[in-house]
């Protein structure tokens, strides 16, 4: 079935330049371990476990392509995508990213598609909560009609952090009118850290910790879970490794992070793993 023979209720435009990178180093500081737990997905002792989704879709302005999308299991609540697109008879790797399966659900109005020229990936604008916002969608390349029809009005949102600190406006005051002082040290705010429309799903975040969780992933890699509270969409779940962070945070503590904002359609249940 073609995509765009039904009729579009979101616009979507074609954006050029590069994607967004893969952020592997979210997960794992080696690179080459991580392509080596990726390629793990195709041993056949679990390839099928791992497979989500075969299908033939139009990419990178081939045409229709043979796609495979599989999935790797990082941690309960951590996974990773992994495409392979077929392309004159030989797969070849397409894409892959980590996904956080975040337990944050928000009301969603999409307003925008902006997809990359790989055609199975976009970032999607819209307002999210009570403020506009730009997402990466880590479920595009199997829910694209949807989003396209704007059927989809309920997201899960995770951040995965390049690095995160605990109390970052501590002592930290803004002036007013008549000399006024106001502190800080409890605003809970998200900005975008994009400029000319670049990257338009990183961002800035502060808030309170009500949740922190730590983990080990991958190789015995140590990182933590932290859920802030944020009063622009309710509540947004942090995944940092603890190498990227000043310190743990505990709950109730002021918590601010630098990341990629991904989404999905918060009803989705992806089949399969290994």
């Amino acid at each position: 079935m073609d995509l765009f023979k039904k009729k579009s209720k979101v616009p979507m435009l074609r954006v050029k330049g590069n994607s967004h990178g893969t952020h592997w180093e979210s997960v794992h500081p080696n690179f080459d371990f991580i392509k080596t737990f990726l390629k793990g997905s195709l041993h056949p002792s679990i390839r099928d476990r791992c497979l989500i989704k075969l299908f033939r879709t139009d990419f990178a302005d081939m045409g229709k392509t043979q796609i495979g999308v599989f999935k790797r299991i990082i941690h309960p609540r951590l996974c990773s995508i992994f495409v392979l697109a077929t392309i004159k008879g030989v797969p070849q790797v397409a894409t892959g990213y980590p996904v956080l399966w975040s337990r944050t659900r928000v009301r969603f109005e999409p307003k925008e598609i902006q997809e990359w020229p790989i055609q199975i990936e976009s970032d999607i604008s819209g307002k999210i909560g009570d403020a506009g916002l730009s997402f990466f969608p880590v479920d595009f390349f199997m829910k694209k009609q949807e989003y396209l029809e704007g059927t989809i009005n309920e997201l899960s949102l995770g951040l995965f952090a390049y690095e995160q600190k605990t109390e970052p406006w501590a002592g930290q005051f803004v002036e007013g009118k008549d000399n006024q002082k106001f502190s800080l040290e409890k605003a809970e705010i998200i900005f975008p850290l994009w400029k000319d429309g670049q990257h338009p799903d990183d961002y800035r975040v502060i808030g309170k910790a009500i949740a922190v969780e730590q983990v080990k992933i991958l190789n015995d890699i140590s990182g933590v879970f932290t859920t802030i509270s944020l009063k622009p969409i309710g509540e947004l779940e942090i995944f940092c490794l603890t190498s990227k962070m000043d310190r743990v945070p505990n709950v109730g503590e002021m918590v601010g992070a630098v990341g990629w904002l991904q989404g999905r359609d918060s009803n989705i249940d992806w089949p399969g793993g290994a």
